[in-house]
């Protein structure tokens, strides 16, 4: 019996060490990657499919603000339609372009005001206040700062520029 428990404890052991060496283990997942394993942006890629551009661009040296899921239901149903109608590629790619920036950015980074889409508009953030959230874009940022091995990505509740 002494046996029986010895091995279950020095299973239970190296377990415990398996888990522990994969949580500290290098990731080497890009921003986007990662992003898509959030599940939040669900209508953000089906957009960005429908755009036709590369999916090398969301995996390189980029900074992606992403809105999540919920920012789809304030949009009219034909709007979200025509993002993802073979016809309107022009409009999704320039809902994607509005959502990143050329170069990684944390939010500090972001605060210089300094940065712009790859659309062309300016990315301005505003710190927290006193009960209030940090905004991007005057969207409240929902999760923030997430580095994969390339490029970052920051979870907003709403669009940097309505589709």
């Amino acid at each position: 019996m002494r046996s029986l428990v010895r091995s279950l404890l020095l299973f239970a052991l190296l377990a415990t060490l398996e888990v522990h060496a994969q949580l500290h283990a290098s990731d080497s997942r890009s921003a986007f990657t990662k992003a898509i394993a959030t599940s939040r942006i669900f209508g953000f890629m089906e957009i960005f499919r429908n755009s036709g551009l590369p999916e090398q661009m969301l995996h390189g040296d980029v900074t992606l603000v992403i809105p999540v899921d919920t920012s789809f239901y304030a949009l009219a149903p034909t709007t979200y339609q025509r993002l993802l109608a073979p016809a309107s590629r022009e409009l999704a790619v320039a809902y994607i372009q509005a959502h990143v920036i050329k170069g990684t950015f944390t939010l500090n980074q972001l605060a210089s005001g300094k940065a712009q889409t790859l659309g062309g508009q300016p990315v301005v953030l505003k710190p927290a206040a006193a009960g209030q959230p940090t905004t991007l874009g005057g969207r409240k940022v929902l999760l923030a700062n997430q580095a994969g091995a390339t490029g970052v990505f920051h979870l907003i509740d709403g669009f940097l520029v309505l589709p």
